[in-house]
């Protein structure tokens, strides 16, 4: 595995986005067993899941399955695209991310689908 001399950093980023959430980024994805479901279950900010229809790496399954794990967690399943539906159809996920924006920003609930 290449060694990425900016990920201490950005793990320092992340970690400080949402200090009230006290999860240590950098072990998390350090842990040989994983990001763990008790990980998820502390989230408490509003969280969007995008998963392409096709996606042979994250399944939507499985993504339908980290989604019932977060709290709120509204979930997008972008048709017609596979791992990178921000690449494959930036417009419509562009859309779909500004629309979960605007809700939060609104204090609108982002219905979970």
């Amino acid at each position: 595995m290449p060694h990425f001399c900016w990920l201490p950093t950005l793990y320092r980023e992340v970690a400080g986005i949402n200090q009230e959430l006290n999860l240590n980024i950098r072990s998390a994805f350090h842990n040989p067993a994983g990001l763990q479901a008790a990980d998820l279950a502390k989230l408490s900010v509003p969280t969007l899941l995008t998963v392409g229809e096709e996606d042979v790496i994250f399944p939507v399954k499985a993504i339908q399955a980290m989604q019932k794990m977060i709290p709120g967690a509204k979930l997008e399943v972008v048709p017609g695209t596979a791992h990178v539906p921000q690449f494959e159809v930036p417009d419509v996920f562009n859309r779909l991310v500004g629309d979960f924006f605007a809700c939060v920003l609104t204090g609108k609930p982002a219905t979970a689908k």
